[in-house]
């Protein structure tokens, strides 16, 4: 298996890894990554050199899932960490909501369909179909 970049295979938390890395040795299946060069020198290796790059890339494969893993975690964090601060300042309040879809999806409750036939109507989740009720309803009451 071709991969460009490590992090792209290895974002996963440490179970999600290791099960990964259980599926790949049980199908047999050599990774490559572009950015690693020891997991695609192969060629005219003796059998000692290929157990030893083996073990190698084994190694740096776990490393640098480890070092993404951490890395995507970090990024996460400031992100929610700028969003709290952005909050807290007044220049922050998330995604502006579709009001044609919400608009749509109180025509089709208000006419009798089910959550489940205005989700595979337009196509939305639960959560937005919520949403879009609790906005209509705060909109009704006045707030």
């Amino acid at each position: 298996m071709l991969i460009e970049d490590v992090d792209r295979l290895s974002r996963l938390s440490g179970e999600d890894w290791n099960t990964l890395k259980k599926m790949i040795r049980q199908k047999d299946i050599r990774v490559m990554a572009v950015n690693v060069p020891t997991t695609w020198i192969n060629s005219g290796m003796s059998e000692f050199d290929s157990r030893l790059f083996a073990a190698i890339n084994d190694m740096l494969l776990d490393m640098l899932a480890a070092v993404a893993r951490r890395d995507y975690e970090q990024r996460r964090e400031r992100q929610k960490q700028g969003i709290e601060k952005a909050r807290k300042d007044g220049k922050y309040k998330g995604r502006k909501p579709n009001q044609a879809r919400h608009d749509a999806i109180i025509r089709l409750i208000e006419s009798g369909s089910s959550w489940t036939q205005v989700q595979k109507v337009l196509g939305c989740s639960r959560g937005t179909i919520s949403s879009a009720i609790k906005r209509k309803s705060l909109q009704s009451s006045g707030e």
